[in-house]
């Protein structure tokens, strides 16, 4: 038996309701984690990026792609573009 991995990377999909300035908001995305085992034996994050495929208030029409909170549109998954011109054709 092998000793035991002291990193590990993961992702983690997110669907995210949440209010902002009073507004309601949806969003997705994506975590993409780095983790490192402590000498105790826990797991800790190094690293936890978030990108976004989409962030829109609840006033908004829905669409991939659209960021209506500028946060959101700066953490942007950029593979997103690509994604939805495959689907247009």
């Amino acid at each position: 038996m092998g000793s035991p991995a002291h990193a590990a990377t993961g992702a983690t999909w997110l669907d995210q309701p949440c209010v902002v300035d009073g507004r309601a908001h949806i969003a997705a995305g994506r975590y993409t984690d780095q983790l490192v085992r402590s000498d105790d034996g826990r797991w800790r994050f190094r690293e936890r990026r978030v990108t976004f495929f989409y962030w829109v208030s609840g006033d908004e029409d829905w669409a991939p792609g659209r960021y209506g909170w500028a946060p959101a549109r700066a953490a942007a998954d950029p593979r997103t573009p690509e994604r939805i011109a495959a689907h247009q054709h």
